[in-house]
């Protein structure tokens, strides 16, 4: 038996033999092609892969999910890429296979030279849609010629990867993938959000070298632990799968809430026994939109939100747009905006969303929260206007809930640095692990470079958690905390022993830890 540690993804125990990721491979000599052929066969290959994207839009995922899916079908109708694969099969008279490949490889290199992390982490996204769009070339031919074979699997499997596809798996769906292994996938790749969405236990291992030699081999995943088993024993299986009924049971004394994107994910989080939702993100609806929503449009999703909440809290948290989230309408000239400051920017759309809010307060218990709050002034500026839409929605006799309580996310070391402060002028605070990590360490999350780096438990970062949590209860304020670290189940306990009165958590990790 042999043991391997890695970073969680996804935590959760899971068992199967191996299956190793294999695409289609091309011969890159091939140059008697008929260009005419190729390129019918491209089309058809490209059509049929975005007739399956476009049918998954209407299955139940979440809005991570779905975003993901749609930015694969605006890749999917990038003229660029067209006239690229065209071009290579024009001139060197190949085959579509290797068109593709030559033109996704070409797109990768560009990508990889940004200095955009974000950008650079849309490599593994064009070699997905090359490697499906290859794998449906080969199934034309196959059904063009023979029979194709069946490859259904009768139990699920142990998927490992070099980079995990997010279409396959979506493709083979969480009923045949026990679990998810990579070599070099990161935390914040698109794989890892739907991995994590859709409850697949999943682990980044760096040490695997020789995929390939896995195939067929039962493997233990502990995501628990960050760790894998090749080859484990029937009593290490027992030992871990008991190990795992400590864990669904580890957030015993401490609230538990929900992160959420919709309506419907909080009436989901309700139902699997939530005790609120302590981060609903807003700018979801902002990001799938090619406008600005009106006012109307968000009451209305707002208002079914808290209806949905059935009398819990819903801490409904501002537009957080900027940095990697951000619109193409928004035509935003000052990168360096994110979150408040992106709001105070923009005045008018920031009033539309807070008179949203506050006319929805009147249906549920809505709790507003301001993100990336990280000075005084800021907060001055962020009252001010709250101040104006109370009383504008007063002078048309608008109602709403006139002692809603407010909140501030904690992410930067400067916030924490005024955290006593700011602990008078808030109701509440959230911690925002993420970025609080980034910022603190220096470390860019997106990037697979420094990823090595990034550590939440990081004696600096651990430090600035408790001095905020601190400051806050000095105060008499409530604080929670949302990010990676509110869901390591391992780590559930010391979030306790820190202080904080809540943990928001994602539905699927929420079904690990919650007691039933």
């Amino acid at each position: 038996m042999n043991v391997f540690e890695g970073k969680t993804i996804y935590p959760g125990t899971a068992v199967g033999r191996a299956s190793i990721s294999s695409f289609v491979r091309c011969n890159q000599t091939d140059g008697t092609q008929d260009a005419y052929t190729q390129k019918e066969r491209y089309f058809k290959a490209k059509e049929n892969v975005k007739n399956d994207l476009v049918s998954l839009c209407a299955t139940d995922f979440d809005s991570d999910v779905y975003d993901i899916i749609k930015s694969y079908i605006l890749i999917l109708e990038d003229e660029e890429f067209d006239s690229l694969v065209l071009n290579i099969i024009n001139v060197e008279k190949t085959s579509a296979e290797c068109a593709v490949k030559k033109a996704s490889e070409h797109f990768a290199s560009v990508l990889k030279k940004s200095g955009d992390a974000y950008i650079k982490g849309r490599v593994s996204d064009v070699y997905d849609l090359s490697d499906r769009i290859r794998e449906t070339l080969k199934e034309i031919s196959s059904a063009n010629n023979s029979p194709a074979e069946k490859t259904d699997t009768k139990e699920a499997v142990i998927l490992v990867s070099e980079y995990m596809s997010v279409t396959e798996i979506i493709k083979r769906g969480k009923e045949n993938i026990a679990g998810l292994i990579s070599t070099k996938n990161t935390l914040h790749s698109h794989a890892s959000i739907v991995a994590r969405s859709l409850g697949i236990p999943a682990i980044i291992v760096n040490d695997l070298k020789d995929i390939s030699s896995l195939a067929g081999k039962k493997i233990l995943i502990d995501g628990f632990e960050g760790k894998i088993y090749i080859e484990p024993s029937e009593e290490i299986v027992q030992e871990k799968k008991s190990e795992k009924e400590v864990y669904v049971h580890s957030a015993d004394g401490i609230t538990v809430y929900a992160n959420v994107t919709s309506a419907k994910d909080v009436d989901d989080a309700i139902k699997f026994g939530a005790d609120g939702i302590g981060l609903f993100r807003t700018e979801m609806f902002f990001l799938e939109n090619d406008y600005f929503p009106t006012e109307e449009e968000q009451f209305e999703i707002y208002k079914q939100a808290a209806i949905n909440a059935a009398g819990k809290d819903i801490v409904l948290r501002t537009i957080d747009l900027g940095d990697d989230k951000t619109p193409a309408y928004l035509n935003l000239k000052d990168k360096t905006l994110r979150g408040i400051k992106l709001c105070l920017s923009m005045p008018e759309i920031f009033k539309t969303q807070l008179k949203a809010l506050l006319r929805a307060s009147s249906f549920g218990n809505i709790l507003v929260m301001f993100p990336m709050i990280s000075s005084m002034d800021e907060v001055i500026a962020t009252k001010q206007i709250l101040d104006e839409v109370k009383a504008e929605l007063r002078n048309k006799n608008i109602t709403f809930n006139e002692s809603i309580k407010i909140g501030a996310m904690i992410e930067t070391p400067e916030a924490v640095e005024i955290a006593k402060a700011l602990a008078k002028e808030f109701d509440f605070f959230s911690v925002g692990s993420n970025d609080l990590t980034q910022y603190a360490l220096n470390v860019d999350r997106l990037s697979s470079a420094e990823e090595k780096n990034y550590n939440q438990k990081d004696p600096k970062v651990l430090a600035l958690i408790e001095k905020t949590v601190k400051a806050a209860h000095n105060a008499g304020i409530t604080v929670g905390i949302c990010g990676e670290l509110a869901s390591d189940i391992s780590f559930m306990s010391n979030l306790k022993g820190i202080g904080f009165d809540y943990v928001s958590v994602s539905i699927p990790v929420l079904e690990k830890i919650k007691c039933k």
